[in-house]
């Protein structure tokens, strides 16, 4: 974010048919509000680049009323300028997108757009290692025998039903995150997922209010 001075900067991952935000940089939860994960069939800057495998160049708010009407008035709302949205490319697979915005309008020269095109191809071979790494953690978790599983393992394995983000899911993550914080009540990872689990129950299940307590 820094290099080009963005505003700010966030990174989505592919989970099955959505982009889901992955880190950000410049944005708090509010902020981010329903871009927090989104189909990957919506027309978007950070949608287009992952599905088209192409970067997206907003140069101007005039360039966001002409190619992206729709999200023209949240543009202005928030206050950007130009946007950027470049895929993240790991061999032949799209793993996810980088988005930018900027407060000021823009114009991006060929070096511009080549840096940006180099840190997103050195972030794609990044995400893309990471989450080999993390389906071979999880693997290994699946493969323990119950009776030797800890905190950590419970962890990783209610991590594919945190991001396949379904009802069901989240109920069975809840009940491997449970058991974790059984084990260790201090461990922050399965307390942020837990919540974002109850979080999705609370918005796809109806609003019962047991799923805010």
């Amino acid at each position: 974010r820094a290099l080009f001075g963005a505003t700010s900067a966030t990174i989505f991952e592919i989970v099955g048919s959505d982009l889901a935000a992955l880190a950000r940089d410049g944005l708090t939860d509010r902020e981010l509000g329903g871009w927090e994960r989104v189909p990957l069939e919506t027309s978007s800057p950070v949608t287009d680049a992952a599905r088209e495998r192409r970067p997206v160049w907003i140069e101007s708010r005039a360039g966001w009323r002409e190619r992206y009407p729709e999200l023209a008035p949240e543009a202005e709302r928030r206050g950007f300028g130009a946007g950027v949205a470049l895929p993240l490319v790991a061999g032949e697979d799209v793993v996810g997108a980088v988005a930018l915005a900027f407060d000021e309008d823009r114009r991006f020269g060929a070096a511009d757009r080549d840096t940006a095109r180099g840190l997103a191809e050195a972030c794609g071979q990044a995400l893309a290692r990471a989450r080999l790494q993390r389906r071979a953690e999880i693997e290994r978790a699946r493969r323990k025998h119950p009776e030797s599983l800890d905190a950590y393992d419970l962890y990783l394995r209610a991590l594919p039903h945190v991001l396949a983000n379904t009802a069901d899911d989240c109920d069975r993550a809840l009940a491997l995150l449970g058991a974790a914080l059984d084990l260790e009540p201090g461990y922050l990872p399965a307390h942020g997922h837990a919540a974002w689990c109850h979080e999705q129950r609370y918005l796809r299940g109806g609003f019962d209010p047991a799923d805010r307590e």
